[in-house]
């Protein structure tokens, strides 16, 4: 590439680049006077960057995040050296969360607290970046201008993965099976969807198209701290607990990263905390453990990708350039973890586990805990629930009669380690299983007593009354069947566990277009064995079985 204009800093397109490719470079111009290239860097093994390996593919990722690192001083020199002691090989991808400098965000801050400071790591290691409050003195994210803006140069349009924002405030990228998020808590608008916030609105669109097995995503103000600031008296941080971790847990968030407070904090593996300290239930801890594979146990998922409310690991990592005093009421009721130390976070990511480990300027590591999703291995008739499955010999993850509309009666695990429920007895009329149950007619009960023909799955309508459900067209229905059992539910015409009906609000507030009027209507119950009524389906109208009409040729019945 050349360039015959006068400029310091230039933005540059390389295309036509394999994935998970090592790529060397040099920088330099022409002298035109001697008719001589003039190499200012590069063309030595240390210049060079490494594509990201394709969308999707798993391979073992390392992450190093600093938080509020931009001191100048000897400190964040610690910080850096003792990673770089500590790292025996390649850092996949940096995360800067914030105040990357001190106190304005200048051009000659960032030359010192950044450019300066890590040379050895900018010039082969990709560098992602949030915005603080200190560095927003000088910048302006509505305007995308300022020191901040014109250094680092982010994606709009989903250059590297993700979702197009539009904006360099906040933006997404994938890295093989991770897809991060970079949100804005400084000085964007965090208004929720539903109020027309557009950072938000954004977030859902962005969730919704990624197909990763995990989400990180990052900002600057902690949404649970009671470090050197406090998450229930500061507005930024209460509208992220209350605006973006609601939206990012509906989605399946795995890991948060902020900054802000100096000092390390560690939360448990949560879930559903949107309000202050004072407000937390033991219902929303998933896992009150240590997370330590060798203590209590790794932090376990069910899911071996995303899924909604399965939990997630909240830390602030703000430590990186200098720490301050705790909070009086320190520490958060959901930190397993706050130091007053100075450090970094080092996540390794392979395959269906994420290690994460707190060290510090020392060398030592003070804190570690490890997420792994879903089983690597699963074994039906080992009498363990395992990943991929319902139930497992007497093993039903807690689940009973109840969880089916019945009252008495016990469950039966298949040899397929699937959920056999009837067994169950004393269940209510209009238990949406599908079935026109004696009592149920199609005025009260139209999920179990109406069915039609002429479905068409994949018009974002979830025609439930001609049979449609999320098992049978998940993209129009909706639903979950895996997880914890307290979150299952399916839209539809009354298949799965916890099945529900188009007026129910799971399946009204995802915006489901969804009727139980069928195209072609036949009323079970009405004592006529007509349209597609057979024995299976009506056997109210149409009798039991074997009948003519129950797709099934028995031996007194011909052509």
């Amino acid at each position: 590439m050349n360039s015959s204009a006068e400029d310091t800093e230039h933005d540059v397109l390389v295309d036509n680049l394999n994935s998970d490719s090592k790529y060397f470079y040099s920088i330099g111009y022409h002298d035109d006077v001697n008719s001589q290239d003039i190499v200012l860097a590069g063309e030595d093994i240390d210049h060079f960057f490494t594509t990201s390996p394709s969308a999707g593919t798993s391979k073992p990722t390392k992450l190093w995040i600093i938080g509020d690192s931009g001191t100048e001083n000897s400190n964040a020199e610690a910080v850096k050296n003792a990673y770089l002691n500590f790292n025996s090989g390649d850092t996949d991808l940096w995360i800067m969360l914030g105040d990357n400098t001190y106190s304005d965000g200048t051009d000659e801050e960032y030359q010192s607290a950044v450019f300066d400071m890590y040379p050895e790591l900018l010039i082969n290691t990709i560098l992602w970046p949030t915005l603080g409050n200190h560095d927003g003195h000088t910048a302006s994210s509505v305007s995308q201008t300022g020191p901040y803006y014109n250094i680092f140069s982010l994606p709009t349009g989903a250059e590297s993965g993700g979702y197009p924002s539009g904006t360099e405030a906040y933006y997404s990228f994938d890295y093989g099976n991770i897809h991060f998020v970079c949100l804005n808590s400084y000085d964007i608008d965090r208004s929720k969807p539903e109020d027309n916030g557009v950072m938000l609105s954004w977030l859902e669109d962005d969730l919704t198209n990624t197909n990763a097995d995990w989400v990180i995503a990052f900002w600057h103000h902690p949404p649970y701290t009671k470090g050197s600031h406090d998450s229930d008296d500061s507005s930024a941080l209460i509208q992220m607990r209350e605006n973006a971790v609601e939206v990012l847990e509906s989605y399946g968030v795995d890991l948060v990263l902020t900054g802000h407070s100096h000092s390390y904090e560690r939360s448990f593996l949560i879930d559903n905390h949107l309000g202050s300290s004072g407000t937390l239930l033991p219902s929303m801890i998933l896992d009150g453990g240590d997370g330590k594979p060798g203590g209590d146990g790794v932090y376990q998922k069910p899911s071996s990708g995303i899924a909604p409310h399965e939990g997630a690991v909240f830390v602030v990592a703000g430590s990186s350039g200098k720490t301050s005093n705790l909070d009086p009421d320190a520490p958060h009721p959901v930190m397993f973890a706050t130091l007053v130390e100075l450090g970094s976070l080092v996540v390794d990511i392979d395959g269906n586990t994420l290690n994460a480990q707190f060290l510090r300027d020392d060398e030592v590591v003070a804190d570690d805990f490890t997420i792994v999703k879903g089983s690597s291995t699963s074994e039906c008739g080992n009498g363990v629930l395992e990943s991929g499955e319902d139930c497992d010999g007497s093993d039903f993850g807690g689940q009973t009669c109840g969880d089916f509309g019945c009252s008495a009666g016990n469950l039966t695990c298949t040899a397929q380690c699937t959920i056999d429920s009837s067994s169950c007895s004393s269940c209510p009329v209009c238990d949406n299983n599908g079935v026109c149950d004696s009592g149920e007619d199609c005025i009260s009960c139209p999920n179990d007593c109406i069915s039609g023909s002429g479905v068409s799955c994949g018009n974002n309508i979830c025609e439930a009354g001609d049979g449609e459900d999320c098992f049978s067209c998940p993209q129009d229905c909706l639903g979950k069947q895996n997880g914890k059992p307290s979150n299952r539910y399916c839209c539809g015409d009354g298949d799965g566990q916890n099945p529900a009906s188009c007026g129910d609000p799971i399946c009204t507030n995802n915006e489901i277009s969804c009727t139980d009027t069928p195209s072609s209507p036949s009323c079970c119950g009405d004592l006529t064995c007509k349209s597609i009524e057979d024995s299976f389906n009506c056997e109210l109208d149409c009798g039991p079985p074997p009948v003519c009409g129950d797709d099934v040729c028995d031996a007194d019945e011909d052509f």
